[in-house]
């Protein structure tokens, strides 16, 4: 009958547990059903298969069966230590990233927010080691001064901006170079970046946008006198282009540089030759003297 199979069923999982065949006993009594305290036996033997996953260093194992029965006993409990466990296994075969996910996950079990850190600066060391100066200057950076993280931190960042600046991205060596603060010659070299990257944006045509980085430069090298030679090129661009009225303030603008103040009274001239010609002969002509006829 179905009672007799049933009960057969019952007596085969039980044996099965006796036997430390745990996961095959609780599957037994998980198609059991309701059947008798087969619920409660499922529970049992899962947890039992758990433990012994748990003694055999499968600890991300254990923790997924630990994680079905979430209500019984000290599961919850055990799935955290698992995992925490786990998370020490993977620190140990080099997968820091992977570990200080698991670690952050567990909030504030035991030291989990620490070991967190942990993970993180390990990472850090392996890119640092790895040649990879941008990772480990993220890593470290986050670290918010873990261990002696602030300076290997500032080490890497600085070999980072010299990388950068060698392959040619003077901005983003600047960038770099500027986040380190009075670290060894970073601000120094910041300023060389900046320069070196306005130059470039000079050559290419850009000259509103290499102007914009040598004001910011100030005093540097010959920042200043490079914003004059644009803002002279401007002017000339207006001067070419009949804009006398712009072109003689630009001029006016740059003082003594170079030919500036002949060149203002150039373009005075020629908007007022324009605005003569553009009224007709009611104007008279910007050359003229005083009015033709006889005095007395």
């Amino acid at each position: 009958s179905a009672e007799k199979a049933k009960n057969s069923m019952y007596s085969h999982g039980g044996a099965l547990g006796k036997e430390g065949k745990y996961e095959e006993a609780a599957q037994v009594f998980s198609d059991l059903g309701t059947y008798l305290d087969s619920r409660e036996k499922y529970s049992e033997y899962t947890y039992l298969h758990a433990q012994m996953l748990k003694s055999e260093g499968e600890y991300k194992a254990a923790a997924a069966v630990y994680e079905s029965i979430p209500d019984y006993s000290d599961s919850a409990v055990m799935y955290c230590e698992c995992m925490y466990l786990y998370a020490q296994q993977l620190n140990g075969e080099v997968r820091h990233d992977e570990a200080a996910a698991i670690f952050d996950s567990l909030g504030d079990y035991a030291d989990s927010t620490e070991m967190a850190k942990e993970s993180r600066y390990l990472l850090a060391g392996k890119f640092h080691e790895a040649g990879e100066h941008g990772k480990a200057y993220e890593q470290y950076a986050a670290l918010d001064g873990y261990s002696d993280s602030a300076s290997l931190g500032l080490r890497c960042g600085y070999e980072h901006a010299q990388g950068l600046g060698a392959a040619g991205e003077h901005m983003a060596a600047a960038d770099v170079y500027t986040s380190l603060g009075s670290y060894e010659d970073s601000a120094e070299r910041a300023k060389a970046c900046y320069y070196t990257h306005a130059c470039q944006l000079f050559d290419s045509g850009d000259k509103d946008g290499a102007r914009r980085v040598f004001v910011l430069l100030g005093t540097y090298s010959d920042s200043a006198a490079r914003v004059d030679e644009i803002d002279y090129l401007r002017a000339g661009e207006y001067f070419a282009a009949g804009e006398y009225e712009n072109a003689a303030a630009a001029y006016e603008q740059l003082g003594d540089y170079a030919d500036s103040a002949a060149l203002a009274l150039e373009s005075r001239y020629q908007q007022a030759t324009a605005d003569w010609a553009s009224g007709g002969q009611s104007r008279k002509s910007p050359s003229a003297g005083c009015p033709t006829g006889t005095a007395g």
